[in-house]
C-alpha cells in the first residue's frame, strides 16, 4: 500500500490574520489533491510584517531578506516532521535555492511549477499580479527561471490591491474579478494563451468564483498546480529516486554542521 503524501504549504503571510483565505485555501486542496494527500497550510511567524502588508515590503531586497528567511527554517521543520514535500506558495521564490539545498524532500516553487506546466498548453503566458512592484520583482524571477521568452508580459491590477483588500475581494469579488480581467488582456492582445495569477489569494478568489476563462484563454489555478506538483515531485522519487542536484546546484552540508549553523543563526535571533 502506497503511504499517504504530506505537503507543507508555507505561505508568505500571517495565515491568522486572515481566516477567510486560510479557509478558501483549505477546501481548496481538499477539492483538487488525492484524496489520502494531506496539505497543511502554515504563515510567517506572528508580527513578521508589524502594520505593513507583505505586498509593501517584498520588492526591497532588504525587506525581503530580513522578513522572509524564516521560509528556510520552516522548510527543515517540515522534513523534520515528517512531510514528503513543501511548496512555496509566493511567486517572489524565497529562499527556494537555499531551502532545495537544506532538505531532501521536494521544494516546490509555485512560479516555477505554474512556468512549467504553461509550456503544456502554450506557447506564450502572461502573468497578472497585483501592484506594479510586485510584478518587477515577478520579471526577475521568470527570467531566474528561464522563461522569459514565453512569458509576453506580466501585468498588474490597477489600481494596485493590497492582501488586507484582497481578502475582502474573497466575498466581493466583481471590481477585483474586473480588474484581473483587464490585466489579462493585455497579455493576450500580445498572444498569450495561458493566464497564471501570480498571486496565492488572487487565485482563491478567481477558483471561489469560478472563473477559468477569459476571451478563450484558460486561467490557470495556480494552487492547484503547485500541489499537484507537489504529488508528482514526490511519487516521482518514490518511483525512481529523482532527487535535485547535489553536486553542484544544491549541495548539502555535513548534518553536524547544518545543526552548529541552525544553533549559531538562531542564538542570533534571540540576541536580536
Amino acid at each position: 500500500m502506497t503511504a499517504p503524501i504530506r505537503i507543507w504549504h508555507q505561505s508568505m503571510t500571517e495565515l491568522e490574520d486572515h481566516p477567510e483565505y486560510a479557509a478558501a485555501l483549505g477546501r481548496h486542496a481538499a477539492a483538487v489533491v488525492d484524496p489520502s494527500t494531506e496539505v497543511t497550510f502554515h504563515g510567517l511567524r506572528r508580527g513578521t510584517h508589524p502594520g505593513i502588508t507583505p505586498a509593501r515590503t517584498l520588492h526591497s531586497p532588504y525587506a525581503y531578506h530580513v522578513l522572509l528567511r524564516q521560509v528556510l527554517e520552516h522548510a527543515m521543520t517540515a522534513e523534520e516532521n515528517g512531510y514528503d514535500a513543501v511548496v512555496v506558495g509566493s511567486y517572489s521564490d524565497p529562499f527556494l535555492k537555499e531551502a532545495r539545498a537544506a532538505v531532501d524532500i521536494p521544494v516546490v516553487s509555485a512560479a516555477e511549477s505554474t512556468l512549467i506546466t504553461s509550456c503544456s498548453v502554450s506557447t506564450h503566458a502572461v502573468l497578472v499580479t497585483m501592484s506594479r512592484a510586485i510584478s518587477r520583482l515577478i520579471h526577475r524571477i521568470v527570467r531566474e527561471h528561464g522563461f522569459g521568452e514565453r512569458v509576453v508580459a506580466v501585468t498588474y491590477l490597477e489600481p494596485d490591491l493590497d492582501e488586507i483588500a484582497l481578502s475582502a475581494a474573497l466575498t466581493e469579488p466583481a471590481a477585483f474579478i474586473d480588474a484581473f480581467a483587464a490585466g489579462a488582456r493585455k497579455g493576450i492582445e500580445q498572444f498569450a494563451d495561458v493566464v497564471i495569477p501570480a498571486e496565492g489569494i488572487m487565485n482563491e478568489i478567481l477558483f471561489a468564483h469560478g472563473v477559468q476563462e477569459i476571451d478563450d484563454v484558460s486561467v490557470m489555478d495556480t494552487s492547484a498546480v503547485a500541489w499537484l506538483y507537489a504529488e508528482y515531485m514526490v511519487k516521482l522519487r518514490r518511483a525512481t529516486g529523482l532527487h535535485v542536484g547535489r553536486r553542484w546546484d544544491y549541495p548539502r552540508l555535513d548534518p553536524c554542521l547544518v545543526a552548529r549553523l541552525r544553533e549559531s543563526d538562531a542564538a542570533g535571533w534571540a540576541k536580536g
